[in-house]
Protein backbone atom coordinates (compact mmCIF):
# COMPACT_ATOMS: atom_id res chain seq x y z
CA UNK A 1 0.00 0.00 0.00
CA UNK A 2 1.29 3.44 -0.88
CA UNK A 3 -0.17 5.79 1.72
CA UNK A 4 1.04 9.04 0.16
CA UNK A 5 -0.08 8.26 -3.38
CA UNK A 6 -1.08 11.72 -4.54
CA UNK A 7 -0.73 13.26 -7.97
CA UNK A 8 -1.31 17.01 -8.15
CA UNK A 9 -2.18 19.38 -10.98
CA UNK A 10 -0.72 22.87 -11.37
CA UNK A 11 -3.33 24.30 -8.97
CA UNK A 12 -2.29 21.86 -6.23
CA UNK A 13 -5.51 19.86 -6.57
CA UNK A 14 -5.36 16.08 -6.42
CA UNK A 15 -5.74 14.32 -9.76
CA UNK A 16 -5.20 10.83 -8.31
CA UNK A 17 -8.82 9.66 -8.33
CA UNK A 18 -9.39 10.90 -11.90
CA UNK A 19 -6.33 9.00 -13.08
CA UNK A 20 -7.20 5.77 -11.26
CA UNK A 21 -10.87 5.86 -12.27
CA UNK A 22 -10.24 6.57 -15.96
CA UNK A 23 -11.51 3.64 -18.03
CA UNK A 24 -9.40 4.37 -21.10
CA UNK A 25 -5.76 3.91 -21.95
CA UNK A 26 -3.33 6.55 -20.65
CA UNK A 27 0.35 6.84 -21.48
CA UNK A 28 2.31 8.50 -18.71
CA UNK A 29 5.87 9.73 -18.86
CA UNK A 30 7.30 9.43 -15.36
CA UNK A 31 10.40 11.17 -14.06
CA UNK A 32 11.24 11.22 -10.35
CA UNK A 33 14.10 13.68 -10.80
CA UNK A 34 14.37 15.84 -13.87
CA UNK A 35 18.00 16.32 -14.81
CA UNK A 36 18.77 20.03 -14.92
CA UNK A 37 20.79 22.90 -13.53
CA UNK A 38 18.87 25.85 -12.16
CA UNK A 39 20.20 29.38 -11.89
CA UNK A 40 18.38 32.22 -10.20
CA UNK A 41 18.52 35.38 -12.29
CA UNK A 42 17.19 38.90 -11.91
CA UNK A 43 15.53 40.61 -14.83
CA UNK A 44 14.32 44.14 -15.27
CA UNK A 45 10.71 44.41 -16.35
CA UNK A 46 8.77 47.48 -17.30
CA UNK A 47 5.36 47.50 -15.71
CA UNK A 48 2.62 49.70 -17.17
CA UNK A 49 0.52 51.49 -14.58
CA UNK A 50 -3.11 52.30 -15.27
CA UNK A 51 -5.62 54.33 -13.34
CA UNK A 52 -9.36 54.57 -13.60
CA UNK A 53 -10.68 58.00 -14.60
CA UNK A 54 -14.30 58.40 -13.56
CA UNK A 55 -16.51 61.21 -14.86
CA UNK A 56 -19.97 61.82 -13.46
CA UNK A 57 -22.38 64.04 -15.39
CA UNK A 58 -25.44 65.18 -13.45
CA UNK A 59 -28.56 65.42 -15.56
CA UNK A 60 -32.14 66.31 -14.65
CA UNK A 61 -33.61 62.82 -14.76
CA UNK A 62 -30.52 60.69 -14.18
CA UNK A 63 -26.77 60.78 -13.75
CA UNK A 64 -24.35 59.53 -16.39
CA UNK A 65 -21.12 57.83 -15.32
CA UNK A 66 -18.16 57.24 -17.59
CA UNK A 67 -15.17 55.14 -16.52
CA UNK A 68 -12.00 55.09 -18.62
CA UNK A 69 -8.76 53.20 -18.19
CA UNK A 70 -5.95 55.74 -18.52
CA UNK A 71 -2.25 55.00 -18.88
CA UNK A 72 -0.51 56.60 -15.89
CA UNK A 73 3.03 55.74 -16.97
CA UNK A 74 5.52 52.93 -16.47
CA UNK A 75 7.62 51.62 -13.65
CA UNK A 76 10.79 49.52 -13.76
CA UNK A 77 10.79 46.44 -11.54
CA UNK A 78 13.41 43.80 -10.84
CA UNK A 79 12.04 40.27 -10.73
CA UNK A 80 13.75 37.02 -9.80
CA UNK A 81 13.13 33.89 -11.81
CA UNK A 82 14.79 30.56 -12.41
CA UNK A 83 16.67 29.81 -15.59
CA UNK A 84 16.82 26.12 -16.43
CA UNK A 85 19.55 24.25 -18.25
CA UNK A 86 17.99 20.90 -19.07
CA UNK A 87 20.19 17.85 -19.48
CA UNK A 88 20.40 17.37 -23.27
CA UNK A 89 20.17 13.56 -23.08
CA UNK A 90 17.09 13.76 -20.86
CA UNK A 91 15.35 16.21 -23.22
CA UNK A 92 16.28 14.13 -26.28
CA UNK A 93 14.86 10.95 -24.75
CA UNK A 94 11.52 12.70 -24.22
CA UNK A 95 11.46 14.66 -27.50
CA UNK A 96 12.95 12.09 -29.87
CA UNK A 97 11.83 8.78 -28.40
CA UNK A 98 8.83 9.07 -26.08
CA UNK A 99 6.78 11.87 -27.66
CA UNK A 100 6.80 10.44 -31.21
CA UNK A 101 5.74 7.07 -29.79
CA UNK A 102 2.89 8.61 -27.80
CA UNK A 103 1.84 10.88 -30.69
CA UNK A 104 1.60 7.88 -33.02
CA UNK A 105 -1.12 6.26 -30.90
CA UNK A 106 -2.66 9.20 -29.01
CA UNK A 107 -6.21 10.01 -29.99
CA UNK A 108 -9.78 10.05 -28.76
CA UNK A 109 -9.43 6.83 -26.78
CA UNK A 110 -5.78 7.11 -25.71
CA UNK A 111 -4.67 9.95 -23.47
CA UNK A 112 -1.24 11.08 -22.36
CA UNK A 113 0.23 12.82 -19.31
CA UNK A 114 3.57 13.51 -17.69
CA UNK A 115 4.20 13.17 -13.95
CA UNK A 116 7.31 14.84 -12.59
CA UNK A 117 9.01 14.94 -9.23
CA UNK A 118 11.26 17.59 -7.77
CA UNK A 119 10.19 20.51 -9.98
CA UNK A 120 8.35 23.71 -9.25
CA UNK A 121 5.34 24.80 -11.31
CA UNK A 122 7.69 27.17 -13.16
CA UNK A 123 10.08 24.29 -13.91
CA UNK A 124 7.28 22.08 -15.20
CA UNK A 125 6.05 24.84 -17.54
CA UNK A 126 9.58 25.43 -18.77
CA UNK A 127 10.22 21.72 -19.42
CA UNK A 128 6.90 21.37 -21.26
CA UNK A 129 7.88 24.31 -23.46
CA UNK A 130 11.40 22.97 -24.07
CA UNK A 131 10.13 19.49 -25.02
CA UNK A 132 6.99 20.75 -26.81
CA UNK A 133 4.70 18.65 -24.60
CA UNK A 134 1.06 19.36 -25.40
CA UNK A 135 -0.67 17.16 -22.83
CA UNK A 136 -1.39 17.62 -19.11
CA UNK A 137 1.41 17.62 -16.57
CA UNK A 138 1.27 16.68 -12.91
CA UNK A 139 3.63 16.53 -9.99
CA UNK A 140 4.15 13.86 -7.40
CA UNK A 141 6.64 12.94 -4.71
CA UNK A 142 9.83 11.60 -6.26
CA UNK A 143 9.79 8.53 -3.98
CA UNK A 144 6.29 7.71 -5.17
CA UNK A 145 7.41 7.94 -8.79
CA UNK A 146 10.48 5.76 -8.09
CA UNK A 147 8.18 3.18 -6.48
CA UNK A 148 6.17 3.00 -9.70
CA UNK A 149 9.05 3.28 -12.17
CA UNK A 150 12.79 2.90 -11.60
CA UNK A 151 13.72 4.32 -15.01
CA UNK A 152 14.27 8.07 -15.32
CA UNK A 153 12.40 8.86 -17.47
CA UNK A 154 10.12 5.90 -17.99
CA UNK A 155 6.90 5.24 -19.86
CA UNK A 156 3.83 3.72 -18.25
CA UNK A 157 0.59 2.48 -19.82
CA UNK A 158 -2.52 2.52 -17.60
CA UNK A 159 -6.03 1.23 -18.24
CA UNK A 160 -8.83 1.23 -15.66
CA UNK A 161 -6.35 2.45 -13.03
CA UNK A 162 -4.12 -0.61 -13.52
CA UNK A 163 -0.62 -0.74 -14.89
CA UNK A 164 -0.70 -2.56 -18.23
CA UNK A 165 2.99 -2.12 -19.02
CA UNK A 166 6.11 -0.22 -17.97
CA UNK A 167 9.03 0.59 -20.26
CA UNK A 168 12.54 1.76 -19.45
CA UNK A 169 13.55 4.60 -21.78
CA UNK A 170 16.19 2.31 -23.33
CA UNK A 171 13.62 -0.41 -24.10
CA UNK A 172 10.66 1.46 -25.59
CA UNK A 173 8.36 -0.53 -27.87
CA UNK A 174 8.02 0.03 -31.60
CA UNK A 175 4.91 1.86 -32.84
CA UNK A 176 3.47 -1.27 -34.49
CA UNK A 177 3.73 -3.13 -31.13
CA UNK A 178 1.39 -0.54 -29.57
CA UNK A 179 -1.55 -0.70 -31.96
CA UNK A 180 -4.52 -1.23 -29.66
Amino acid sequence: KISDFDILNADGESYTENLLNDTGFTFIILSPKVKSKVHSIEEERIDTIYKLDTTVIKLKNRDSVSVKLVNAGTEKKMIKRNQYEWDADFVNIIKDKMLPLIDSVKGNTIKAAIILGGLTEEGIRNLKFECKIDFPSYEADDLLIKTIMRSNPGLLLLKDGRIIHKWHYKQLPKVDELRM
